[in-house]
């Protein structure tokens, strides 16, 4: 990465976060709605067995800049089936989470900047639904597969300084798994809004389809500071 940045760099960082979190939104949405969540989990299944997806938990480090250039290739397709969205909003995850890991390498100003852009980016309204977009949307819609604990549950502990680093950088922890200690539940955190007060994220549990709810920074702080990070 270079060592100096532009706003159009930026710019293009934060498009591409907001690109992304749309599409896994939209995807998971549309296929989320009205579905028998073990009819989901088998086309989940022929997914990776197909070799279409990769197995939960394949370490980003295994993508090649070609696999990155097809997966964004992919991304602006339209979704024709239940298999599709599966697919897409997979991809868009994956994309988003690879994005993440390629920040971390970035200034702390730098990337304070691309996370401020994204969520303000976030916040606009949607643009109107093209004619891709409302063919897709009489596709039936059909959930996600579940959230599932990863296999490897050995736990990091969460110290006062860790959480407050964590919020300061909010976008770092979209896609990022924690257990809670005292109820031993799984939950994930799976985007991040802004309003004119403060940060909201999502919140999906183990073993659900969706997002069950939305909690704000200090809620968040609170449940990170009883949770261990996997």
């Amino acid at each position: 990465m270079p060592e100096t940045y532009s706003d159009d760099d930026i710019e293009q960082m934060a498009q591409r976060n907001a690109f992304f979190m749309q599409k896994m939104s939209e995807h998971f949405k549309a296929a989320g709605e009205g579905r028998d969540s073990e009819e989901v989990a088998r086309a989940h299944g022929r997914l990776i067995n197909s070799g279409r997806i990769p197995p939960a938990n394949t370490p980003l480090q295994n993508l090649t800049e070609n696999d990155v250039a097809a997966l964004e290739s992919a991304l602006r397709s339209p979704a024709a089936n239940l298999e599709d969205h599966i697919f897409l909003g997979t991809t868009a995850h994956t994309l988003l989470l690879y994005q993440m890991e390629a920040m971390k390498k970035l200034p702390h100003d730098i990337m304070d900047r691309v996370d401020a852009r994204t969520i303000e980016l976030r916040s606009q309204p949607q643009r109107p639904a093209s004619e891709q977009d409302r063919m897709a949307a009489l596709v039936p819609p059909r959930p996600p597969p579940q959230l599932k604990r990863p296999t490897s549950t050995r736990g990091i502990p969460l110290s006062d300084a860790t959480v407050r680093d964590m919020l300061a950088s909010p976008l770092t922890l979209v896609g990022k798994g924690f257990i809670l200690q005292d109820t031993d539940l799984y939950y994930c955190i799976t985007s991040v809004s802004a309003s004119v007060q403060e940060c909201t994220f999502s919140l999906q549990y183990e073993d659900t389809s969706y997002p069950a709810e939305d909690v704000s920074s200090s809620e968040l702080s609170d449940m990170l500071l009883n949770s261990v990070a996997l």
